[in-house]
Parts: C-alpha cells; sequence; structure tokens
C-alpha cells in the first residue's frame, strides 16, 4: 500500500511543477521571470527538506503514525486550501503557443 502511495506521489509531481512554473511564468513579467522560477524551486526544495526533517524526528520520537498521520493533515490542509481557492484555479487561462517556446 505504501508503495503504490508513493508512486502516485511522485507520478503528481512532475505535472505540479509544470502548473508551477507555467503559472509563473504566465503571471510575472518578463524581466521577473527568472526570480519567480527560483523562487518555485526554492519553496519545492524547503519544503521537502522541512517535512523530511519534521517526519524524521516524529518517527524517531513517536514512530511511524505520527509522520502519517502529519501527512495525512497536510493533504486535508492541503485540499481545504484549495476547495476554498477553486473559483480563481478554475478561471481559463489563454496559452499561445509562442508562450510554451519561451
Amino acid at each position: 500500500m505504501l508503495g503504490a502511495l508513493l508512486f502516485v506521489n511522485g507520478a503528481a509531481q512532475a505535472p505540479l511543477l509544470v502548473l508551477a512554473y507555467l503559472g509563473t511564468d504566465r503571471a510575472a513579467t518578463t524581466a521577473d521571470r527568472t526570480v519567480a522560477s527560483t523562487w518555485i524551486n526554492t519553496a519545492w526544495n524547503a519544503g521537502a527538506a522541512l517535512g523530511a526533517s519534521i517526519a524524521g524526528v516524529g518517527v524517531s520520537s513517536s514512530g511511524p503514525a505520527f509522520a502519517f498521520g502529519l501527512g495525512a493533515g497536510i493533504a486535508l490542509l492541503a485540499s481545504a486550501v484549495s476547495l476554498a481557492c477553486r473559483r480563481h484555479l478554475s478561471e481559463p487561462v489563454a496559452v499561445e503557443s509562442s508562450d510554451l517556446a519561451g
């Protein structure tokens, strides 16, 4: 079961990053695109490092149930935020082929 969950998690990461970078490119000015993309990368890496360190400390002190519970809580929080913001997330954005070419 854990292997299946890790597979789904890994399969979702690439599309998530693609959407984050495309959304950032769309929202940022031409002069700020590099900086904006750097912030996406920094946030991703900082979140992964922080999550791994908290899970490691929790597993060492409380056992694996802590890490699974924390992960489930974070997933529920992210789902709640996504549902609360769905009006903004569902607005279609036209993307021209020249935007994708860079």
